[in-house]
């Protein structure tokens, strides 16, 4: 029974989807970590993060794209033997991320007014919101990079790695959250820059762990030609627009929420999260499965 095909494949599956959940369900965790501090602080304050929770996201859930992107694509280079051409879809995903990430912080910088007016927020809730959508726009660039590392690491069949950066990150926020809202007395401010202080974390310790993995396997995180990266932005498109229709529902339903009033926003917030939490347990397994066909698909042509 220990060489049945079937349960070899089955315990494969397992090793990377078990970790990869506990890296999918730890960011609805820090969204719910959040949510239960701020919402001791009331429900102005909670129907406030609830707004710009929706808005951040729907943009986390499009630029999400990028990870599913990049791990078939590291998969197949490394299918076919290509650690180099692995490497290449790394800086591609990198690059990407951080323009995108730095072009969605001056967007929720510079429009968060008209971004806070759009979800009809109430006058007593827009002024919060607004300051939080500001703090939080810091950690943009950050948690996209972070996005693709995940990516990265799950093309290389790695979802333990990630997992313990994504572990740590909301370990230190947690941590951090009742120090800023409460000790220091920023309130909803704090929870914004608990989140900025533990992306930047999470993007610093993946930087490092990326660039001894390019030492030892001999590539570069440089960007090298740009076809292949016009490649990566066309397949990335495509999931994008898909992800802009899935998401674009729940992004109205905290818009009509907000229509209703502060109370319901607020406890929508607390429901949407929940739900959050299981909806994203159901990818580990569909991680697991980008990995494992793309680098196989790769070897069975070549038989």
């Amino acid at each position: 029974m220990t060489g049945d095909p079937k349960r070899t494949w089955d315990r494969r599956i397992l090793a990377l989807a078990a970790p990869a959940l506990a890296a999918l369900v730890a960011d609805p965790l820090l969204s719910l970590v959040d949510t239960a501090f701020v919402g001791r602080l009331g429900r102005v304050e909670l129907a406030a993060l609830g707004v710009d929770a929706a808005l951040f996201g729907m943009a986390f859930a499009i630029c999400n794209a990028l990870a599913f992107v990049t791990t078939p694509m590291v998969a197949q280079s490394l299918g076919r033997g290509d650690r180099v051409g692995a490497g290449r879809v790394a800086s591609q995903a990198v690059f990407t991320a951080a323009v995108l990430g730095v072009m969605g912080f001056i967007l929720f910088w510079t429009a968060s007014g008209p971004l806070i007016d759009l979800m009809q927020a109430s006058a007593e809730v827009r002024a919060p919101a607004v300051e939080y959508l500001r703090i939080r726009s810091l950690a943009f660039p950050a948690a996209l990079l972070n996005l693709v590392s995940h990516g990265i690491y799950r093309g290389h069949q790695d979802t333990k790695t990630p997992m313990w950066v994504s572990v740590g990150v909301n370990v230190f926020n947690a941590a951090l959250d009742p120090l800023l809202i409460f000790g220091l007395g920023w309130g909803l401010a704090g929870a914004g820059w608990a989140t900025v202080w533990a992306q930047w974390l999470g993007t610093g310790c993946f930087f490092l762990l990326l660039s001894g993995r390019a030492r030892r396997e001999g590539w570069s995180l440089r960007l090298a030609g740009w076809s292949g990266l016009l490649r990566f932005w066309g397949t990335g498109g495509v999931l994008a627009l898909r992800a802009v229709f899935l998401v674009g529902t729940l992004t109205m339903t905290v818009a009509a929420a907000a229509r209703v009033g502060t109370v319901e926003v607020a406890a929508h917030q607390i429901l949407i999260q929940v739900w959050a939490l299981c909806s994203f347990t159901l990818d580990s397994v569909a991680i697991a499965g980008q990995a494992l066909v793309a680098s196989g698909t790769w070897r069975e042509r070549t038989r």
